[in-house]
Formats: structure tokens, sequence, C-alpha cells
């Protein structure tokens, strides 16, 4: 379950996310979790661009983490997954990032 990530002890013991496409494999880290609100900037579809953007938004996320977190330097992508946190209805979230550091195409 996603909340467990507020554990800094599950947090750094499920640092590694692999994500599956049907023509690459990629590897992420943890970089940051945090709680938040549902309108928060973190949601912002359009944040992607250059390398310094994304390493901008890695370094934000990491200040506002709450579990322990990676540095990763020169992210390719960064990827947040959010789930309700809080009661039915409720706008709060926690939001769990990682940061793609490794990918392997698929032939």
């Amino acid at each position: 379950e996603l909340k467990n990530y507020r554990n800094r002890d599950f947090a750094g013991a499920h640092e590694t996310m692999y994500l599956y496409t049907p023509d690459r494999t990629v590897k992420c880290r943890l970089i940051s979790v945090f709680p938040c609100r549902k309108d928060d900037g973190v949601f912002e579809l359009d944040r992607a661009g250059d390398t310094l953007e994304l390493e901008a938004l890695s370094a934000d996320l990491q200040k506002r983490s709450i579990s322990a977190g990676n540095v990763v330097e020169s992210p390719g992508k960064i990827f947040t997954l959010g789930t309700c946190s809080g009661q039915t209805g409720s706008a709060d979230r926690l939001t769990v990032h990682f940061a793609a550091v490794k990918q392997k195409y698929i032939l």
C-alpha cells in the first residue's frame, strides 16, 4: 500500500521501482514522499522540460520529503504516485516520487 511509504524504514527497504512498458523497462529510485492537497502544484502535467528544470523539480521534491529519499543527479523523468490520505472526500493526498535512473530497451 502506498501509504506505507510514510514509514522511513519501509521507504528505505522499498526505494526501487521498475516501470514496465511494451518497449522498455525503466528502473526508478525513490526521491521523496510527502503529504499535500489535491490542488498542489506537484500534480501539474506540464512541468516536464529540460534537464535543469527536472533537476530543480527533483531538488524541490526532496526538500518537502517526510521520508528518506535518494539524491538523483540529472533525473531522466520523475514519476509521481498519489493516493487519498484522510477521510472520504478529503482533499488530502500522499505523494510518492520516483526518478528514472536507468532504462533498458526490449527488442
